[in-house]
């Protein structure tokens, strides 16, 4: 969950990552924490996906197991758009109702999903306190093409 103050952090990890070559963030929201701190100028261009209620996608059942209403063992299947996202519920088991790790691999898993095809390349970040960072590279296009 992100609050008010968080708003500078969010702000400056965005145009840190946008600065240096990044074309687009998909943002990933599961509480509605964010959206209020993204800037909409960056929603307005394109540079920000904003995901909101992205647990939503796999239903009220996956809703009731996040709250701690059910516990669930299995696999469920969200849908978005153009694809499916697989949440494995059997990774949960002996990790309490709520485990960011498995919605952690659902959204990258969608947001792959949502790349392919469109990216040339794509990072995953966990968390607004971690930066991408190459010593010695200003824009990350340029590092990219030096590769083989």
């Amino acid at each position: 969950t992100l609050k008010p103050e968080h708003a500078g952090a969010v702000r400056h990890w965005l145009h840190y990552h946008l600065e240096r070559g990044v074309t687009r963030v998909y943002a990933y929201d599961t509480d509605g924490s964010m959206q209020a701190l993204i800037p909409q100028s960056l929603l307005d261009d394109g540079s920000v996906v904003y995901i909101p209620g992205f647990l939503q996608i796999f239903g009220e059942k996956f809703q009731r197991v996040q709250a701690g209403n059910i516990t669930c063992s299995g696999i469920e299947v969200g849908e978005c758009g153009n694809c499916q996202v697989r949440l494995d519920f059997l990774r949960w088991q002996n990790h309490g109702p709520y485990n960011k790790w498995c919605l952690e691999s659902a959204a990258h898993m969608h947001c792959a999903m949502h790349a392919r095809g469109v990216a040339e390349w794509a990072v995953m970040s966990h968390s607004i306190d971690e930066y991408l960072y190459i010593p010695g590279v200003a824009r990350f296009g340029d590092f990219i093409a030096k590769l083989p």
